[in-house]
């Protein structure tokens, strides 16, 4: 947790915020904007623990960590629904699917997880709202 706790403040190399204020991207990586900042500053290696985090959320099935991250998360989604003047209660929440060779090799969707995670907490819905075609298989 002290690990996790002090990436939370570490610095972005590209827009100087604290990592949980980041909306940027980390370098070679390009999503819609705006984003839920969400530590996305992953590197394979492991022994930093916004990397682990990330490692352990796409390939163990570790339903703590759905539910620590979704409490580390929702309080985000709610500041910026709230600054969109929605109510995330009147929202349904989807995610973007995994590939199908990624759910074979580690039985789960880590998205769909965690969006049925943040729906509970939200007392939300979460639907399957998205498809996933084409792409790296």
């Amino acid at each position: 947790m002290k690990k996790w706790q002090s990436a939370c403040v570490q610095m972005c190399h590209t827009c100087s915020k604290v990592a949980s204020a980041c909306t940027c991207m980390p370098l070679k990586k390009t999503f819609a904007q705006p984003t839920i900042p969400s530590l996305l500053f992953y590197h394979p290696d492991t022994s930093r623990a916004e990397s682990k985090v990330i490692y352990t959320l796409k390939h163990k099935d570790n339903r703590d960590l759905f539910d620590f991250l979704a409490a580390e998360l929702y309080p985000k989604l709610e500041d910026l629904l709230s600054e969109l003047e929605f109510d995330v209660k009147d929202c349904i929440l989807t995610f973007v699917p995994r590939t199908k060779k990624a759910i074979i090799k580690n039985g789960f969707d880590q998205g769909e997880r965690l969006c049925k995670r943040m729906a509970k907490k939200a007392d939300a819905i979460c639907l399957p709202l998205l498809t996933r075609e084409g792409g790296k298989e």
